[in-house]
């Protein structure tokens, strides 16, 4: 069995990489039966090469996405099983979320140990422990409080997750001969040990030493690590120099000693035979694990702590002693007291040691081992993940982060997080899609919606000029400023108008989109800019829905789909089928157009172009298996190279509507198909694995970028989301329900 471990790996300076190579190094090299081979993937932190061992046969810069993506495609090819050492910042972007598409790529089962378990994460967070669960066959935790954390607050199934201990090593040295061997003989010696950081709380131990050697005149404190190299880069020795000016102040110089070296197994060994206690002051509750606590338990040492939640699972039935978070004095007391009664400290020296024996590096190593056994034997190589995609599931509707953007005027343009930002005013686009966004809605909304959709049309109306043309932005303080108008923008209004007409709740929505929609038609020819013109001919398909003898109108869908041709032979050349030098955004919008206008006008020229565009789309954003938009960070040209990031909500929306209006028109499912996987973007089916959706603010967010998600919930997101949502429950519920009359054929025959 070949097993491949993603993690950092020394000499890399990280606690995750000491205990990888401590489970690799006691992994058994043959168990029952089975020879097993391991392979290091290695995490390099920006900027920094290492000297591995041979061990380590790939290495991912933390932060090239592409690095991960190849990573995934080496271990396909040469591994068994993967086991992932989780913890959020050896990872690039936002929070470690890079380690989603690796994961998310791989063909062989795979394990994830999660070293750090927040009980209130962010909500990226909380999205990549929850992804990364779906996408693996267990999830390792090392302790109790952080398997119950997996539970409560991620909804990690019981089944999914299983407890294996941090590993300690089997120290055989003596004390008196591991305090000779450090030089400090007929020494009591009090320890911590790690990488500095402020966390880490080491100032109450030096402000508890003057209370101790006042009594204890023998003891030591040996303050053992390096800065953190992370912290390091920031601000510099700072900590160590702060810890340093305080030994000065408490004139405790002689009985502190700072060893600013990252410690060898085998020094750490020593140091651990020598130390009566070691102490792990951490200043916040909230860690689910300890490598120094742990690695304590492997001697005869007497361990105190602070009460964070490892701390007091580990320390239970006196295998230890807890003091409270900064205080100093409770901790001299205790200290005192232990030296003073050596009863009670040969007490907690046996209790940590016996329990320290159950959870050795080989009998922990044996654990890992033999769990990658049963699930590469279980043959379990398909994920949560993949089973929910295939299902497709649609979320429920709910407009709460519509109505929450509504004010009397109309929606707000922007939002800060999932509230509105004032300052951006409204839109005329904005509102035209909130308004479309009701309109497809509102079949499935049990609740009231004609008072949004009161405003969202006399927005529009407010916004149109005697010419029949629209002014594109108005100030919070119903100021219109130095307006320009946008032909996208009035595009899209035409497209929302036409859609509310032939779909209207009631009679007087009709009138009033109606006459909008009528008096504008005079701009409609002066259109140029393809997605505008693309945007006024869907508005046409959908007002000749139920106005089928209009003759003008029906002549400008005519002439405006001649102008998309014309722009389509005048730009497309090889495998370049565009209507433009340049894909810029809502391409989507194109193709779908062409579609609606080759329904009206007969021509099979505008279809055969619009199915020939649907595929050069494909073929650019769903080779990978999911909708990678084009992204908006750099214009993608004929000749260029495609951004991946920024995704936008609205490109997605389109691409539904795009293979929905294809699955319509020709019946051919992987339009369908498409449009699944298309929708799915929204729920995470992308590039970084990030739900775009908030299903606790019911928003959708601004855009994937290349760290992560825009957090900001505006306007055009929102409604992008509710739109596709609604077109592919119409599209999914008609083909079910197509599906079901078949059976029923064949079954009637």
């Amino acid at each position: 069995m070949k097993i491949a471990y993603i993690t950092t790996y020394n000499p890399r300076e990280c606690g995750i990489a000491t205990f990888c190579e401590s489970i690799i190094r006691d992994v058994p090299e043959l168990h029952k039966g089975m020879e097993h081979d391991h392979m290091v993937i290695a995490m390099n932190d920006q900027g920094e090469h290492y000297q591995y061992p041979d061990s380590v046969k790939y290495t991912i810069r933390e932060e090239v996405l592409d690095d991960y993506l190849k990573a995934a495609g080496f271990i396909n090819e040469n591994a068994d099983i993967v086991i992932l050492q989780h913890e959020f910042n050896i990872f690039g972007g936002e929070d470690g979320v890079y380690i989603l598409p690796l994961m998310n790529k791989l063909t062989v089962p795979s394990i994830a140990v999660f070293h750090t378990v927040y009980k209130k994460p962010s909500v990226s967070q909380k999205l990549i422990l929850q992804e990364l669960s779906k996408m693996v066959q267990k999830v390792v935790v090392i302790s109790q409080t952080a398997s119950d954390f997996c539970r409560s607050v991620y909804e990690i199934p019981l089944a999914k997750l299983q407890v294996i201990r941090h590993g300690v090593p089997e120290i055989k040295l003596g004390t008196d001969e591991a305090k000779n061997k450090i030089g400090l003989p007929e020494k009591k010696i009090i320890m911590t040990f790690g990488l500095l950081t402020r966390n880490k709380g080491l100032e109450t131990v030096i402000r508890a030493m003057p209370e101790i050697v006042k009594k204890h005149p023998d003891v030591v404190y040996l303050c053992l690590g390096k800065t953190h190299p992370t912290v390091k880069k920031v601000s510099g020795e700072e900590y160590r120099e702060f810890l340093e000016s305080l030994v000065k102040e408490l004139h405790v110089e002689d009985t502190v000693i700072f060893k600013n070296k990252f410690l060898s197994d085998e020094d750490l060994e020593v140091y651990l035979a020598a130390a009566d206690f070691l102490i792990t002051p951490y200043q916040h509750e909230e860690q689910i694990s300890s490598g120094p606590l742990t690695f304590a338990m492997g001697s005869e040492t007497a361990i105190l702590s602070t009460p964070f939640w490892y701390a007091e699972e580990m320390l239970k039935d006196d295998r230890g002693l807890l003091f409270g978070f900064k205080d100093h004095e409770k901790l001299a007391v205790e200290v005192n007291m232990l030296l003073d009664d050596s009863n009670k400290l040969k007490k907690y020296k046996s209790n940590s040691h016996k329990f320290g024996k159950a959870i050795t590096w080989k009998n922990i190593a044996t654990e890992y081992l033999e769990l990658a056994e049963q699930i590469v034997q279980g043959g379990a190589a398909q994920n949560d993940a993949e089973i929910v995609r295939k299902s497709y599931h649609i979320p429920d509707i709910d407009i709460t982060h519509l109505r929450r953007l509504t004010t009397d005027t109309g929606i707000i343009s922007h939002a800060r997080f999932g509230f509105p930002d004032y300052a951006s005013g409204y839109s005329l686009a904005d509102n035209a899609m909130a308004m479309f966004a009701v309109a497809i809605c509102q079949d499935e909304i049990k609740a009231e919606t004609n008072d949004l959709l009161t405003v969202y049309l006399s927005f529009i109306r407010f916004m149109q000029n005697k010419d029949g043309s629209f002014r594109n932005h108005l100030g919070y303080d119903h100021s219109f400023g130095h307006d320009q108008s946008s032909q996208l923008a009035m595009g899209k209004t035409i497209c929302s108008l036409g859609y509310l007409i032939a779909n209207s709740p009631a009679y007087i929505y009709l009138e009033a989109a109606k006459d909008i929609f009528e008096q504008s038609i005079g701009i409609f020819d002066k259109f140029d800019d393809p997605r505008a013109i693309s945007a006024a001919i869907t508005g046409i398909y959908h007002f000749l829905s139920i106005h089928r003898t209009d003759q003008h109108v029906l002549e400008l869908i005519s002439d405006l789909t001649s102008k998309l041709i014309e722009k389509y032979e005048e730009f497309s050349e090889g495998e370049w089928k565009w209507f433009e030098p340049e894909l810029n955004g809502e391409y989507g919008l194109i193709p779908q157009a062409l579609l609606c206008a080759s329904e009206i006008t007969g021509r099979i020229d505008a279809r055969e172009i619009a199915i020939g565009s649907v595929k050069f789309l494909t073929g650019l954003t769903l080779s990978e298996g999911h909708l990678s938009l084009i992204g908006t960070d750099e214009r993608y040209s004929k000749n260029g190279k495609r951004a991946y990031f920024a995704q936008l909500p609205i490109d997605a929306m389109h691409m539904v509507l795009m293979y929905k209006k294809a699955y319509e028109v020709s019946g051919n499912r992987i339009f369908y198909e498409n449009m699944l996987t298309s929708f799915n973007w929204f729920l995470g089916e992308n590039d970084l694995r990030f739900s775009v959706y908030d299903p606790e603010s019911k928003g959708c967010c601004d855009g994937l970028e290349e760290k992560g998600i825009n957090r900001n919930q505006g306007a055009q997101s929102t409604a992008a989301f509710l739109i596709a949502r609604c077109a592919t429950q119409q599209v999914k519920k008609h083909f079910e329900n197509e599906k079901s009359n078949m059976q029923l054929k064949i079954s009637d025959s």
